[in-house]
């Protein structure tokens, strides 16, 4: 065999060979990650856009919707609570392949054999799994496989993935929803999943529990002198931290909640037609995709750990829940517009945060913060729809932009802690024990 042309003087072919591996390694992980992010929240997104046909066809209504979104939610949870030691000890690719396989075979129950709300109940909460996982999951998929000098774009772009989700459950009411029914929007969304599994083959290589990563040294509290890190080690926490940014992230959960569960039927009790309102969440997740990208984007080029930027984008946003409040129909669009892209471009900066001071504890810091958010979308959903119940979408969306607000505060808070440092001595009393598989 002659010569390869295309190695670089000083580059043997075996290392050319090893680096092309390592891309298409990373290229896989990444895939896997975000479209296991598409499919996660899919099905919630998909229950608030075609809340209509629902209502019409199976008889799900205004709360109905909310209960089951609280459900979701509060499943997830509960399962995000070992979701990140999961991870960990079998590494990502099982857990991505385990829990797709699961959201496929809830998004083909439901379109198959949804008829009421005490069928489309337990069908719908099984793909609370797939959601739980995908978080810690994908976390761990893209910090140990990719450049670190990238994390931040990285993350962004993997966390686009919701708006991405929100985008096509939009499109899927005037495309699908009207014209095939919202069974088939149901069936199309169990793509996602397999394309995740796919992914997984080929992309094997050191599982989290030991891959050694270089980063520039001093980039993270974990590296060492020479820019080497382990992945992970014994290591106790500071429990403080990691309770204000759950709290924070449970109270941003909320106004994610509301988003997708209600804009749609606001819109509509503000005299914008049903295909009319999909549209404008289409384009307004737009709007969140973009935030999330050029956020990530951003904080690579400027060092920054993102959280306070997260603090800014939950503040702005409560301008957009203000505005939908109001229920003036010309106002929708520009609130709707504000609230996804400010109050809910947040989701990529707090991942990348995450990463960045628990380097060597992504999973299951993410795990821990996780069940905060979950717990945020069950109260969300829930407290939306009983005000709403009660004194209509204002008071729904003025409690919204209120979680906003706070949970701007107390991300402030955690950026304060975050800066004192997140690891303590064993011999701290007032820190958690993180137990790790190796």
């Amino acid at each position: 065999m002659g010569e390869p042309t295309d190695v670089p003087v000083g580059a043997s072919a075996d290392d050319s060979r090893v680096g092309a591996r390592a891309t298409s390694r990373q290229a896989r992980a990444f895939t896997a990650a975000f479209t296991m992010s598409v499919a996660a929240p899919l099905p919630l997104l998909l229950a608030g856009t075609l809340a209509v046909q629902l209502r019409d066809d199976i008889g799900l209504d205004t709360e109905h919707i909310g209960a089951a979104s609280a459900l979701f939610f509060l499943c997830s949870s509960m399962i995000s609570i070992v979701a990140g030691a999961f991870t960990d000890r079998v590494g990502w690719q099982w857990a991505v392949r385990g829990a797709s396989a699961v959201s496929v075979v809830a998004f083909l129950l439901v379109a198959s054999f949804a008829s009421g709300v005490g069928t489309f109940f337990p069908l719908f909460i099984i793909g609370s799994f797939a959601h739980a996982i995908s978080g810690p999951a994908g976390n761990v998929a893209i910090s140990s496989e990719m450049p670190v000098q990238r994390l931040g774009l990285l993350f962004g772009l993997k966390q686009s993935a919701n708006p991405l989700a929100n985008i096509l459950a939009g499109a899927s009411v005037p495309l699908v929803g009207l014209t095939l029914g919202w069974r088939w929007a149901f069936v199309m969304g169990a793509v996602f999943p397999l394309l995740a599994i796919v992914a997984t083959f080929g992309s094997a290589g050191p599982s989290h529990t030991t891959t050694r990563r270089r980063v520039p040294p001093g980039l993270g509290a974990s590296a060492g002198p020479t820019g080497v890190i382990d992945q992970p080690g014994d290591v106790r926490l500071r429990t403080l931290p990691i309770v204000v940014l759950a709290l924070a992230g449970g109270l941003a959960t909320c106004v994610a909640g509301a988003l997708g569960a209600y804009v749609v039927l606001s819109a509509v009790e503000a005299g914008i037609s049903e295909g009319t309102a999909g549209v404008y969440v289409m384009f307004a997740a737009a709007t969140g995709l973009t935030t999330r990208v050029v956020g990530g984007w951003w904080a690579d080029r400027a060092g920054s750990s993102g959280i306070l930027p997260v603090a800014t984008l939950l503040a702005v946003g409560v301008f957009g829940h203000m505005a939908l409040a109001t229920g003036e129909s010309s106002l929708v669009l520009p609130g709707t517009l504000l609230a996804y892209g400010a109050g809910w471009g947040w989701p990529g900066l707090l991942m990348y945060t995450i990463a960045h001071h628990y380097r060597r504890s992504t999973g299951r810091v993410t795990g821990r913060v996780q069940i905060g958010m979950m717990l945020g979308g069950v109260v969300g959903p829930l407290t939306f729809a009983l005000l709403q119940l009660r004194w209509g979408y204002g008071a729904g969306w003025l409690s919204v932009a209120a979680a906003s607000a706070l949970g701007a505060g107390l991300t402030v808070l955690a950026a304060i802690l975050l800066r004192r440092g997140v690891e303590a001595p064993v011999t701290d009393q007032s820190v958690a024990p993180v137990a790790m598989s190796g």
